[in-house]
């Protein structure tokens, strides 16, 4: 059964060692050690002989295929044919416009709430004020304390957020990067 196994292990780490000469002699890399030790591979393995054959013709066609040329002005034609990303930025700033209203719909309500304190009693308005402020104070404290406490229980949480973060910044600068038009001057 042992001598089955290094059999098997053998004849893999020899189809192994085969196909990578097989890609050296596709780029044209090999020594005549190596040149000689690939035929015995052909020889040995029938089926790696067949593969070899099919890739000879498949490389055959690929260097024997013509060239296409563009025109002169393609380029040109190409970046005239992209997409105007123009309504794509307004739709943006639309969108960051109504989220920014939304957030100061609700200061605006608390503007006009201190806006209707009483003018004539200064001392019961600004304990209201101060009260509001507690609330408010006590409120942002406590979702702190409860993100840190959730954090120290959890601290692959930052690391998620660290690597969410970066995947987000990565990918909008490849996004920024092929959306920016690029000005192609042709020569005369």
């Amino acid at each position: 059964m042992r001598n089955q196994n290094n059999n098997t292990d053998n004849h893999a780490a020899e189809l192994e060692e085969a196909y990578a000469l097989m890609m050296d002699a596709l780029d044209g890399n090999l020594n005549s050690t190596q040149s000689k030790q690939f035929r015995i591979y052909l020889r040995k393995f029938p089926e790696l002989n067949a593969e070899w054959r099919s890739m000879q013709v498949i490389d055959s066609w690929l260097t024997d295929a013509p060239t296409a040329k563009p025109s002169a002005a393609f380029t040109e034609q190409t970046v005239l044919r992209l997409p105007d990303i123009s309504l794509r930025r307004w739709a943006v700033a639309l969108a960051f416009a109504l989220v920014l209203l939304l957030g100061t719909v609700p200061l605006m309500g608390l503007a006009i709430l201190f806006a209707n304190f009483s003018i004539a009693d200064p001392l019961t308005s600004f304990q209201a004020i101060s009260q509001m402020a507690g609330v408010i104070g006590n409120a942002i404290f406590q979702v702190l304390t409860n993100w840190g406490t959730a954090l120290t229980q959890n601290p692959a949480s930052i690391g998620i957020f660290l690597v969410m973060t970066g995947a987000v910044t990565l990918w909008s600068g490849i996004y920024n990067r092929l959306t920016t038009r690029t000005v192609v001057i042709a020569r005369s």
